[in-house]
């Protein structure tokens, strides 16, 4: 649970905004608070709640440190009618990712890592078939060669480590890994998306670092998140799957109808008006490339998965997908958590006065720094400017078009901070939508929202 000894802005805001909270203008699904001069990232979401774009949901905004939005509308259980609130936990998927760049920039930080190492260097049989190249930076970056295990992982291969790092080292390239050491290092280079891939190597990576020998999930507990206060498990204790939030996967005759895929007369969808059906022509290729073709990337890269007696359809609302360590994937976390971590990164490294990272400012220089020039990702079949540290660079959707770090998760979940104004926002539904994540119209729309609201108290304090 949150710590009130650490986190006591948070209950200063919820002790101060009840009032705003249960104010006319939003819907009754809508609760929580706001601080002043952050009302629009309130109107905003429950905004959705009237569109009908949610099921349960969260939002939080940190600015310069401090909580100023907490906000929770819906169910986690629409059957129940059980509330989405400050107790809800769910799967983030991908969104985890920020978690897991943060463990090993921890280790970057106190000395025992570097970005430019080789990853053999700390786990020589990684180095079997053509790996001995690779680097920490070309994993974090999507660069490995390793976006796809050669057959599927099954329980056995996820619940003990050690064969896990067997598999993992005995995997080949999948196409020829740039020698960072003998070329000019930091351009372009091939890369796909490791969307579960690369936290299952971290993990064991971290694990060969540390001192202590622990797992990815275990640093980061003990390291971060323990020290903030928060809650954010990658491999979730059992004795808090009752405060599970049901995820609610989108329909998949509606994306039939979006990819043309089939006559549906009956089904309605709007991609010239609803931001949440206007596909690009990337995520069109990509869904093209994930149903019909089995031997893809994209398909390999997703589905690669086989826990014993789970469909492919149950595993984001199992047991058994929460219960083991992917820190690519299956955090179980909350919007705060989330906005949290993202705070500590604006914050170089330091938040309410707990010293996470010695190297402050210059420890998220290194993580936020980005090649010269990049290839479309090969997984996404877009460009995406991801960092040495794992993170990727956007341009938010205000008018400014203000540079941002983080990522997302499938469905719409998000964390991100904006480093010049001392922003972060964590946001989680358990309603998914179609568009890759950093499409998704919900946190986006919140993000500019949270942007627009922070300069202005800015401009207002000068």
């Amino acid at each position: 649970m949150l710590k009130k000894s650490v986190f006591v802005g948070v209950i200063r805001l919820r002790r101060g905004m009840a009032t705003a909270a249960g104010s006319s203008s939003a819907p009754p699904s809508v609760r929580g608070g706001v601080a002043r001069g952050f009302e629009k990232v309130k109107s905003q979401f429950a905004e959705f709640y009237a569109k009908n774009w949610e099921i349960g949901s969260s939002v939080a905004v940190f600015h310069k440190g401090s909580p100023v939005v907490e906000l929770y509308g819906g169910y986690s259980d629409s059957d129940s009618k059980k509330e989405f609130n400050s107790d809800t936990l769910m799967l983030v998927a991908s969104s985890t990712k920020f978690a897991e760049s943060m463990a090993v920039a921890w280790l970057v930080d106190k000395g025992l890592l570097n970005y430019s190492d080789r990853i053999s260097k700390y786990w020589p049989e990684f180095a079997a078939n053509g790996k001995q190249h690779i680097t920490v930076r070309q994993l974090m970056m999507h660069r490995a060669g390793l976006p796809a295990p050669a057959r599927k992982l099954t329980d056995e291969d996820l619940d003990d480590l050690d064969r896990r790092e067997a598999f993992f080292s005995a995997e080949p390239l999948q196409w020829d890994v740039i020698n960072e050491n003998t070329s000019s290092s930091f351009g372009a280079q091939a890369h796909a998306y490791h969307a579960i891939t690369r936290g299952l190597i971290s993990s064991c990576l971290v694990r060969r670092v540390d001192p202590k020998r622990r797992t990815l999930s275990q640093l980061f507990q003990e390291e971060i998140a323990l020290p903030l206060g928060i809650e954010f498990y990658i491999g979730l204790p059992e004795s808090l799957e009752s405060r599970v939030s049901k995820v609610y996967p989108p329909n998949p005759v509606e994306l039939a109808k979006l990819m043309r895929w089939a006559d549906l007369p009956h089904v309605t969808v709007d991609p010239a008006n609803d931001p949440r059906h206007a596909l690009t022509s990337y995520e069109e290729k990509f869904f093209n490339q994930l149903v019909k073709n089995p031997q893809s990337v994209q398909a390999r890269g997703l589905q690669c998965l086989n826990f014993h007696g789970v469909s492919p359809q149950e595993q984001g609302n199992h047991r058994k997908t929460r219960a083991v360590e992917m820190p690519s994937s299956n955090g179980m976390t909350n919007a705060l958590a989330m906005a949290a971590l993202g705070a500590l990164a604006s914050c170089d490294g330091s938040l309410n006065g707990k010293k996470i990272y010695n190297g402050g400012a210059s420890m998220f220089d290194q993580i936020e720094k980005t090649a010269s020039e990049y290839m479309d990702d090969e997984f996404m079949l877009t460009r995406v400017e991801f960092t040495q540290g794992g993170f990727a660079k956007f341009k938010a959707q205000d008018k400014d078009e203000t540079v941002c770090y983080g990522w997302g998760g499938a469905g719409g979940t998000m964390i991100r901070y904006v480093p010049s104004l001392d922003l972060a926002i964590g946001y989680c539904t358990n309603k998914l939508g179609f568009r890759m994540a950093m499409n998704d119209p919900r946190p986006n729309l919140l993000l500019k929202a949270a942007i627009e609201c922070a300069k202005a108290v800015s401009n207002s304090e000068k």
